[in-house]
């Protein structure tokens, strides 16, 4: 008679960009439950962004019975399990996990516009940090990995002395082109920061799931004349948000809608110091 394994998810995590979920000026955490399901029918954050277990965990998942299951938003981590007493619902790991059990997922950009119709680079010297956990090496405010869309991705910027003590757990390899490492403690520090076991070593009841929500530029949108290549504006328009879904309406100065700009053409303008002073769009019609 065959066994049946049973899988259930010990957290999740979505990667959500409002370049891709955004509805014209409408923001995707605004919309209504209904219109956000819609948007994410199409959507694929492996469009933009890989996540990959690190080598330490990956060769650790196996023994653990542990899974990642990717997913359109983001992934799963699943965990074989058995229940405490039958028909009760409480789960634990079928391997136990340690409360200090550490899961790394790291994440690479691969869209080569991502750092068109995103506020933040591409390649970091120092990724982004998204944890449950604060790094021992930590001084001042720690900011946990969100769970309700509200902290700005600039929040998860750490130090120099914190990436010296987490990336001893990567290769060389893995902090090539790095952009941000999730790591997420069975125990997290506090009620705050969201625990993946109770102390017991059973699932939480809630299962975590995990939100890191990345925000799309906005730029001025110069209209050009094709033929000419000349302004059709003297001074410069008011700044308006890339988006891939939706319409951004512009007005031109004689009440003509304008058509929307598109990240395949950006002009920087800086300041005798090299810091970009201007995002502008050229849009030629």
């Amino acid at each position: 008679m065959s066994r049946i394994n049973t899988y259930k998810i010990l957290f999740s995590t979505v990667i959500y960009h409002e370049y891709h979920l955004n509805n014209g000026r409408d923001l995707f955490k605004s919309l209504s439950p209904e219109f956000q399901s819609k948007q994410l029918k199409s959507y694929r954050s492996s469009n933009f962004i890989t996540t990959k277990l690190s080598k330490k965990s990956s060769s650790e998942f196996k023994g653990r019975k542990l899974k990642l299951i990717a997913n359109n938003s983001g992934f799963n981590i699943l965990a074989q399990v058995e229940e405490t007493v039958p028909n009760s619902n409480i789960y634990n790991p079928k391997r136990p996990l340690d409360q200090d059990y550490t899961i790394d997922i790291l994440l690479y950009v691969n869209d080569p516009q991502f750092e068109i119709y995103s506020t933040i680079s591409a390649i970091k010297t120092i990724p982004f940090y998204f944890s449950n956990k604060e790094p021992n090496a930590h001084v001042g405010t720690f900011n946990y990995i969100d769970t309700n869309n509200e902290s700005d991705i600039d929040d998860f910027t750490i130090q120099q002395v914190d990436y010296d003590e987490i990336s001893t757990r990567l290769t060389a390899k893995e902090m090539h082109q790095l952009f941000g490492i999730i790591s997420i403690e069975m125990k997290g520090d506090n009620a705050a920061s969201k625990n993946v076991l109770e102390t017991n070593g059973n699932l939480v009841g809630n299962t975590p799931q995990f939100k890191i929500y990345l925000e799309n530029r906005n730029t001025i949108w110069n209209y050009m004349d094709k033929q000419t290549g000349v302004f059709m504006h003297s001074s410069d328009p008011e700044l308006l948000p890339l988006v891939k879904n939706g319409l951004v309406k512009h007005e031109h100065p004689a009440n003509t809608e304008m058509p929307s700009a598109i990240p395949n053409r950006l002009i920087y303008e800086k300041d005798g110091n090299g810091n970009i002073i201007k995002t502008i769009s050229e849009i030629y019609i």
